[in-house]
């Protein structure tokens, strides 16, 4: 302890690590383990791996006997591991894992429609509590104090003393939380995910009924889905079989820190922004009606970030994605049967800036109109203070000029996108079917595709293929993300 803390002590005021332990934010020690037989396993492997650890370890080993001092008192004494029954103290280790674990998981809880942080575990280190009819009968109290305070010697565990508070007339437990040391561990030993202790259900197999969607408008304004009540048609048929397939894959993204961790939650809201697990079978969802635009959705693995994907392993293997290179421009050039401008880059307009250019194709293929999108270059414009009379005109005709014939406004009333989006769609369901064929099972990420890196090449001249096949005398590339 610090000479800043020691006078603290003595003037009776609270130091700045006593602040993140509010007894509001505390969660009560728990002996109710719950989870499935994974979980279980993973609980009791990380236990073992802490027991050992400890038993080993120099520091504690050299410490055996002496006081542990938490702001400016005795607590206890670092204990002698060796000295502890086994069968005594696995049972406290997993009670104290799965606490600490949990608080890791489910940082946020809802209070009075409110989003409030978890920062501690409140444990009780009195004889009181233990023994037969306590509330902790099953765990040993010698045990679990010695834990406790050797985690905290480690330096592993934070911890603040239990306190009564005169105001108030409440008497807190002693609270501890995990350092950030602990949390990677824990991380690194699996313990902490999102939903934490009953983690993500697995999704059963969709049924053919529901494997075909349509998201439309209803009468209230809100977007609704509703099941598309027809067989199977033509590429479609290969979702049956592609869904058992991935359902075989195990998939894993790993994370290595609990800063990674916080990354994946949303302390806002107090929910993750995506998940690292759930449902691995896909479905096809149409816009509005039947054939009108579509994606294929469903597989956890399409909402990651394309950092976390990077990370995924497929049944133990690294991951590839392959991407359809300018996916929007090759099938603007593939509709109208020509073969795409030997440009390497489709952006690049000799004498305008790429990010413009890019800017043109996006608010084409979304408006049903030139005027439209002129009106969306200009707002763009704008709203970035570039504007001048003209500049919009100027770079819609750039653009459209350079790839001439492709404009999607000539002689269309409708929106590119819905018949590019219903294209890349088609594709994609012959690309997954080809592959299934060969024995690859290809995650969709819309117009690219997710495979056990050792399948990349493979995966990449099926891309190929199958563009021309859809489109005769047409070529696109394919690169890996």
């Amino acid at each position: 302890m610090t000479d800043f803390d020691q006078l603290a002590v003595v003037a009776g005021a609270t130091t700045s690590d006593f602040a993140p332990f509010d007894p509001n934010a505390s969660i009560p020690l728990t002996t109710d383990l719950s989870g499935g037989p994974g979980y279980s396993r993973l609980l009791a492997d990380a236990a073992q791996s802490l027991y050992v650890r400890l038993r080993r370890d120099n520091e504690l080993r050299a410490a055996i006997g002496q006081p542990v001092v938490v702001h400016g008192k005795t607590r206890g004494d670092v204990p002698d591991f060796s000295r502890l029954r086994r069968d005594q103290i696995i049972p406290a280790m997993k009670a104290l894992l799965h606490s600490l674990a949990h608080l890791a998981s489910a940082p946020t809880i809802q209070s009075n429609g409110a989003i409030r942080r978890q920062s501690c575990v409140a444990v009780p280190l009195d004889r009181g509590a233990f023994g037969k009819g306590q509330e902790h009968a099953e765990l040993s109290h010698s045990a679990f104090k010695g834990l406790v305070l050797a985690l905290v010697q480690l330096g592993w565990l934070q911890m603040v003393p239990a306190h009564y508070d005169a105001s108030t007339g409440r008497r807190s437990r002693t609270r501890v939380k995990p350092t950030t040391s602990f949390l990677d561990w824990m991380v690194k030993q699996g313990l902490v995910f999102l939903y934490h202790p009953k983690g993500v259900k697995k999704a059963k197999a969709l049924a053919e009924a529901d494997l075909l969607w349509i998201s439309r408008t209803g009468s209230d304004g809100v977007k609704e889905k509703l099941p598309l009540s027809r067989l199977l048609e033509g590429a479609e048929q290969t979702l049956t079989d592609l869904n058992m397939a991935l359902m075989k894959q195990r998939l894993y993204c790993p994370i290595t820190s609990y800063s990674q961790y916080e990354t994946l939650y949303n302390f806002d809201e107090g929910r993750p922004r995506f998940l690292l697990g759930g449902q691995k079978s896909v479905y096809r969802v149409f816009s509005e009606k039947d054939g009108r635009a579509d994606r294929l959705y469903g597989n956890w693995v399409q909402r990651l970030p394309r950092e976390y994907r990077q990370r995924l392993t497929i049944n133990g293997h690294a991951t590839a994605e392959l991407d359809y290179g300018g996916m929007q421009m090759a099938l603007l050039y593939a509709r109208v049967g020509k073969r795409m401008t030997d440009a390497e880059d489709l952006y690049a307009v000799p004498g305008y800036c790429r990010e413009d250019m890019k800017a043109v194709l996006v608010r084409s293929v979304g408006t049903r109109t030139r005027a439209e999108a002129l009106g969306a270059l200009r707002k763009r414009l704008l709203d970035e203070g570039r504007y001048r009379t003209g500049r919009d005109v100027e770079l819609y005709d750039a653009f459209w000029g350079f790839h001439e014939g492709l404009s999607p406004h000539q002689g269309s009333n409708e929106a590119a996108w819905a018949e590019l989006q219903a294209l890349d769609s088609r594709l994609a369901l012959r690309v997954l079917g080809s592959l299934l064929k060969q024995g690859v099972t290809a995650i969709p990420i819309h117009d690219s595709f997710v495979v056990e890196a050792r399948h990349t090449d493979l995966t990449g001249e099926v891309m190929k293929r199958e563009f021309t096949t859809m489109f005769p005398g047409t070529s696109v590339t394919v690169k890996v993300c």
